[in-house]
């Protein structure tokens, strides 16, 4: 009976001091409201004609990066046999040395790479890259590490074929 008394008397002083000790509020968030008009800048004139500076690398996800030319359908990623469930039957390989011009997106199909060029831009789907195409479609078929990567793309563009 003592320590059930001992335990409600800490209980109690604890509860107190809780209470009684001053809370800080929060931090608060103030925003401000300006109002003004536009202006250009010191030099707009001459950053009007300015380019942005190329893209060059490597990029698993390169024909992602041109919504002008390629929309990604679908995108299977993982074990072998997983990655290629779906596979487009219709899929034929496209053979190294090919050059595919799609909008103003050309591809360049190496033995192990493939190199997808935009004006200044050469983005390069690492090695061990495969490209397949059907009709309106293509289907980049990459291995790295023991997984798979299955990206089906549509055309945004039109196609022209060409080998060197």
């Amino acid at each position: 009976m003592r320590y059930l008394a001992l335990a409600t008397i800490i209980v109690l002083v604890f509860i107190a001091l809780i209470t009684l000790i001053p809370h800080r509020p929060g931090p608060s968030v103030r925003s401000q409201y300006t109002s003004g008009t536009a202006s250009p800048g010191i030099g707009s004139e001459r950053d009007d004609r300015r380019t942005p500076a190329p893209v060059n690398g490597e990029a698993p996800w390169a024909f992602s990066a041109l919504p002008e030319c390629f929309r990604q359908d679908s995108r299977r990623s993982g074990l072998p046999a997983f990655a290629r469930a779906g596979f487009p039957a219709a899929a034929n390989l496209v053979a190294p040395g090919t050059k595919l011009r799609i909008a103003d997106c050309t591809i360049v199909v190496g033995a192990r790479t493939i190199a997808v060029l935009r004006e200044n831009d050469r983005l390069i789907v690492p090695p061990r890259a495969r490209l397949y195409a059907f009709p309106g479609h293509l289907v980049l078929d990459r291995l790295a590490l023991g997984r798979e990567e299955v990206r089906v793309y549509e055309y945004v563009g039109r196609p022209e074929s060409r080998r060197p």
